[in-house]
């Protein structure tokens, strides 16, 4: 019984004195919102637009979100990826609208998890400054469903340490 709690009690310290070697990540929290808006950042705001749409002219997934600073400090954004979380088999398809293009355009694998890079053009957004992204996904093999969010990965420049700001997870569907 003492052995176990010995052994967490090391591993946390050995963590803590490796971290403070390291830089310095706040993770903020995913939305709670009905709209998707992170109301946990104080400067930085991620808004998905639209539920992933099919185009069916490229057979990719689109997903809409904004970006934009609403505090009184500016914001850095270092990069802005696409984080699959789960990947499971699809079943039949489901008929839908077709809307937008898109600006950016990944190739998703089927077996891979993790993250896929949108954009790591640095981006510094002042008070009020906002973009729209629009993103296209493509499974390279048909008959997937992935579970996907959006990660911006960015920094204030007069504070210390990085930010992560994800959006509410979203379910993308290709059917075979």
């Amino acid at each position: 019984m003492v052995v176990p709690i010995l052994v967490a009690l090391v591993g946390g310290v050995l963590d803590y004195l490796s971290s403070l070697n390291s830089k310095e990540v706040i993770i903020i929290p995913q939305s709670t919102t009905e709209d998707n808006l992170d109301t946990t950042s104080s400067t930085l705001k991620l808004r998905m637009c639209k539920d992933g749409w099919l185009d069916l002219a490229s057979g990719e997934r689109i997903y809409e979100f904004d970006l934009f600073n609403t505090g009184d400090s500016i914001a850095v954004v270092r990069r802005i990826m696409l984080e699959v979380l789960e990947i499971e088999p699809e079943g039949p398809p489901q008929a839908e609208a077709i809307l937008a293009k898109a600006e950016y355009h990944i190739l998703l694998k089927h077996d891979r998890v993790g993250d896929y890079l949108i954009t790591d053009v640095e981006r510094k957004y002042g008070k009020g400054d906002i973009d729209k992204f629009v993103v296209g996904v493509k499974s390279d093999e048909p008959g997937w469903r992935y579970m996907l969010r959006i990660k911006v990965i960015w920094y204030n420049p007069e504070e210390e340490g990085e930010r992560i700001l994800y959006s509410d997870p979203y379910i993308a569907r290709f059917y075979k």
